[in-house]
């Protein structure tokens, strides 16, 4: 792109539509290589989790949700199998908590991560704890 554009006219009105609509298609062939069979909703939502054996809570967004799992994007790296309590953002009311399992965790960008998590369980009230209460 070029920076000397003016913003509003024509040139610069069709590069930055070339822009988003590239990174669309990006967005798109990304999220049919990670959702697999599972059916994703975009889902944004300011989330943190504790990671069993930690007391550091990581801030995250989420990017899609499952009935099964989360995706997250962090600033930190996560590690394939770790367990953690994840709290996740209500609109409406309280948050809701999950203990969830990290199954993957990609670079996404220079310093960001993105993960995804399975759900193992939902977590009653305001917890801390990272043990299962099926």
């Amino acid at each position: 792109m070029n920076p000397s554009l003016p913003s509003g006219n024509q040139a610069g009105i069709n590069l930055i539509g070339r822009a988003v609509a590239r990174l669309e298609a990006e967005d798109v062939r990304f999220n049919n290589l990670e959702c697999r069979s599972a059916i994703r909703r975009h889902f944004v939502r300011p989330c943190s989790l504790v990671v069993r054996g930690t007391t550091e809570a990581i801030r995250a967004t989420s990017q899609n949700i499952a009935e099964h799992g989360i995706s997250l994007i962090t600033e930190k790296k996560l590690n394939e199998g770790e367990v953690a309590l994840l709290r996740v953002h209500s609109l409406e009311g309280s948050p809701t908590y999950f203990l969830a399992e990290c199954r993957w965790c990609h670079a996404f960008g220079d310093d960001w991560y993105l993960s995804g998590w399975h759900f193992i369980s939902i977590q009653r009230g305001k917890e801390n704890s990272t043990k299962s209460r099926d």
